[in-house]
């Protein structure tokens, strides 16, 4: 029966994937994974996380299931009711039991006061959205595109994380619960489907992607490491679009762009003959050496009517990693975005 469902499942999926490996604008591409957390009972602690909720939308529809205003709720609901198809895989290929995956058993023992007879029930009870979903695990392609020097993304797919403790160790590990498939085309935050969406603008250096240990499915030569060309481009190209990492909606111009890139350095030295102090200020432009890692802002969406996530990127920009004389890292800090296309 599976391989029958890969038969079936398999022109769509290389029609998928040409989506990005057959643009010719489209020079660099990597698989990424990595684990977001979404959900916070209380939206004050979402700047930690760096997360800012846009969007809640009661409605008569969510009104009995929607307690906490989180995606979780929305993602099992949906899931329970069959409106959202759900996957035993990362690469959604065979179908999950709704049922199956969306309550925990538990083994309840009882023992008759009467007969000492010992009796084993397991008990299924629903998982509960908020309650149980630590974190999100989001497999997506990450690539750029040298006619926009910017960098997009295509979802693959998306799977809500449980938490569960290792065996014979003080630690947790964490399980995917089941994969879905979520949109990548943006759809209005003003349309009244639209009941939920979020900013995941994540300044946590854990989450910064180095594009040197991507997973690389796509590379044409002389874009090995495409920061070098985005960062040429920063510094010559007068009509770029790149932007303040302050004010995303200002513009960097030329003539300001070097003063990011490079840096000034007072350098004191004394004649040997005459003892006389003498002080030259060095210019040095920073390179891609010192840029390894990229950023990414994104806004999820979550449409009642379709039942569906849509996740969409804003921005990216690179990080760059500035070092002392003695090669130790002082600090990373974000040089520009470019906005997606």
């Amino acid at each position: 029966m599976r391989a029958l469902l890969l038969l079936f499942l398999l022109p769509a999926l290389l029609q998928a994937q040409s989506a990005y490996l057959k643009d010719k604008n489209i020079v660099w591409a990597a698989e990424i994974e990595q684990d977001w957390i979404i959900d916070r009972y209380c939206l004050s602690d979402e700047s930690a996380f760096g997360l800012k909720t846009l969007k809640i939308l009661r409605t008569d529809q969510n009104k009995g299931y929607w307690t906490y205003g989180s995606l979780s709720e929305l993602v099992c609901h949906a899931a329970s009711t069959g409106k959202l198809p759900i996957y035993e895989d990362a690469k959604c290929l065979y179908p999950a039991d709704p049922l199956q995956v969306l309550s925990k058993a538990d083994t309840v023992v009882t023992f008759s006061p009467e007969t000492y007879e010992e009796t084993v029930t397991i008990v299924k009870t629903a998982l509960k959205g908020l309650a149980n979903f630590e974190a999100w695990r989001l497999r997506q392609v990450l690539y750029y595109n040298k006619k926009t020097a910017g960098w997009n993304t295509e979802v693959v797919a998306i799977a809500p994380l449980l938490r569960t403790c290792c065996t014979g160790k003080d630690s947790v590990a964490y399980k995917p619960l089941f994969w879905f498939k979520p949109g990548n085309n943006r759809p209005s935050i003003e349309s009244n489907s639209v009941v939920w969406a979020k900013i995941t603008n994540n300044d946590r250096s854990n989450m910064d992607i180095n594009t040197k240990q991507a997973h690389v499915v796509k590379m044409v030569d002389g874009f090995q490491h495409p920061i070098e060309q985005n960062l040429a481009s920063f510094k010559n190209d007068p009509h770029g679009h790149f932007y303040s990492t302050t004010d995303d909606d200002k513009p960097i111009l030329l003539k300001d762009r070097l003063d990011l890139i490079s840096r000034s350095d007072t350098i004191v030295t004394f004649d040997p003959e005459t003892y006389e102090e003498m002080i030259r200020v060095v210019h040095n432009d920073y390179n891609s050496d010192n840029i390894q890692s990229l950023r990414i802002v994104q806004t999820w969406y979550w449409d009642e009517r379709k039942n569906r996530l849509s996740i969409c990127t804003d921005k990216a920009g690179p990080i760059i990693d500035l070092f002392d004389y003695d090669g130790n890292l002082r600090f990373s800090r974000l040089l520009y975005y470019v906005k997606a296309k």
